[in-house]
């Protein structure tokens, strides 16, 4: 995931963009990334306080990247997650959407990850990897 988003970064021109707009949709959006955004985008191994627990945080953070994905991307009916297929265009145009360069934008998505992971670890949970594996798959996908 780390070349992909810095291959895409890249593509941006490394922009970094500031304000409200350079952020990914509010609406839903996991406490961890305002957290992120107040404490001077810090990343630190150990979860910071708002993180919920895993299955918690599973939940939340489906909902969000399902809201700043475009609408066009197929929904699971039963639990509102996005499809992954191969089949669904790459043009880019279709993507604006997601186009959020800079330290507001798709790295919010790989520090989610990057907790959420942690935060398995440190709960032992097995079970719930998969949930994670699947959003990795999904994230390097998109990007």
């Amino acid at each position: 995931l780390l070349k992909e988003w810095t291959d895409l970064e890249r593509k941006y021109g490394f922009e970094n963009p500031k304000g409200a707009k350079a952020f990914y949709a509010g609406t839903s959006r996991p406490a961890l990334i305002d957290w992120w955004s107040k404490n001077t985008k810090t990343i630190k191994p150990e979860p910071p306080e708002v993180m919920p627990d895993a299955k918690t945080f599973s939940a939340e953070w489906w909902v969000w990247w399902a809201t700043i994905n475009p609408d066009w991307r197929e929904r699971d009916i039963h639990n509102g997650r996005l499809r992954a297929s191969t089949d669904e265009p790459k043009e880019k145009e279709r993507w604006d959407v997601m186009r959020r360069p800079g330290q507001c934008g798709m790295l919010t998505v790989v520090l989610c990850l990057y907790h959420w992971f942690n935060k398995l670890n440190e709960e032992g949970e097995d079970e719930e990897t998969k949930d994670w594996a699947a959003a990795l798959a999904d994230v390097i996908w998109v990007v």
